[in-house]
C-alpha cells in the first residue's frame, strides 16, 4: 500500500512537475509497484489468487487470473492464469462448461510450456469426462500420452473412456500399447484385455490375455483375477475340467473380496458341466 500511497501523491503533484521529472517518476513508481507486487505485470500477481481463495473471495481470485491473462508481462504467465481461472471454474457447481470452453481457447491459441499444455489437456479430459463427453476425452488423454514421457496412465484413462463409448477396439488397442511398453502395469494390462476380448466373446483371445497376465506376475493377487478370467474363458470354451482346476487355484489366494466370485464362477462351471452331461 506504500507504493499506492506514492502513486496518489505523485498525482496530486503532478501539474507542477517537468515532463522529465515526470518520466523518471512514473518508471520508478511502475518498479516500486512491480517490486511490492502490486498490478497483473508483477511476476507474483497470481500469488493473489492463492491468497483471494484462502479467504473464500472467488471472485476476487478470477479478477485477478483476467487481469494477469490480459496484462501479463510473459506469454507464460499469462497462460498460467488462464489455467489457474480454469481450474478454479472447475471447482465451482453449473461452471463445466465455462471450463471446458475456456481450455479449449487456451489450447487452440497454443500453450507456450509443454508442461502447462500437459496441466490443461488433463483438466480438460477430465472435465469432458465428468460431463459423459467420453469420445472427445478419450482424445485427449490419447493426445496427452504423446506429450509426456509416461504415458501408461493417460493410455488406461483413454482405454476406459473409449470402453464407455462401446469402442472396445480401440480400448484394447492402448491396454496393448501399455502391455508392450513393458511398464508396471503389464499384468494389470493383460487383465482389462482379457475382460474386453471376453466381452467381446473371443474366449480363446481372452484366455491368452489372462495366461499373459498370470505370467507377468504370477506371485500378485492379481494372479487370482488372472486365474478367475482363465476359468471363464475356459467355462465358455465347454472345457469345465480345466475351469475347475483353475478355480481351484485362484482359491488359495488371501483375498477374500474375489471369493465370492471365484465361488459364484465354480457353481456355473459345475452347472454346466452337469448340463452339457446331460444332453443327448
Amino acid at each position: 500500500m506504500h507504493a499506492l500511497t506514492r502513486l496518489r501523491t505523485y498525482l496530486d503533484r503532478l501539474p507542477t512537475v517537468t515532463p522529465y521529472t515526470v518520466l523518471f517518476t512514473g518508471a520508478a513508481l511502475v518498479c516500486a509497484l512491480i517490486t511490492v507486487g502490486v498490478g497483473p505485470w508483477s511476476p507474483t500477481a497470481l500469488d493473489q489468487v492463492e491468497a483471494a481463495l484462502a479467504r473464500g473471495d472467488v471472485t476476487a481470485a478470477l479478477s485477478t487470473c483476467e487481469q494477469v491473462a490480459r496484462f501479463g508481462i510473459t506469454d507464460t504467465q499469462r497462460d498460467r492464469a488462464r489455467y489457474r481461472a480454469a481450474l478454479v471454474r472447475s471447482a465451482l457447481p453449473g461452471e463445466k462448461a465455462g471450463t471446458i470452453k475456456l481450455l479449449r481457447t487456451l489450447l487452440r491459441d497454443g500453450v507456450h510450456d509443454p508442461q502447462l499444455e500437459a496441466l490443461a489437456l488433463t483438466l480438460l479430459a477430465q472435465t469432458l469426462e465428468s460431463q459423459g463427453q467420453h469420445l472427445r476425452a478419450a482424445r485427449r488423454y490419447e493426445q496427452i500420452a504423446r506429450l509426456t514421457p509416461e504415458s501408461t496412465p493417460w493410455l488406461q484413462s483413454a482405454s476406459l473412456a473409449w470402453e464407455r463409448v462401446g469402442r472396445t477396439d480401440r480400448a484394447l488397442l492402448r491396454q496393448a500399447q501399455v502391455a508392450i511398453g513393458g511398464s508396471d502395469q503389464v499384468a494389470e494390462a493383460r487383465l482389462a484385455m482379457g475382460r474386453l476380448s471376453l466381452g467381446q466373446g473371443r474366449t480363446d483371445r481372452a484366455y491368452a490375455h489372462y495366461a499373459a497376465a498370470l505370467r507377468a506376475d504370477p506371485t500378485h493377487e492379481q494372479a487370482r483375477l488372472a486365474r478367475l478370467g482363465m476359468a471363464m474363458a475356459l467355462d465358455a470354451m465347454g472345457r469345465f475340467d480345466l475351469a475347475i482346476a483353475e478355480l481351484d487355484e485362484a482359491a488359495h489366494g488371501h483375498d477374500h473380496d474375489h471369493d465370492r466370485a471365484i465361488g459364484i464362477t465354480r457353481e456355473r462351471v459345475a452347472r454346466r458341466a452337469i448340463e452339457e452331461q446331460s444332453t443327448p
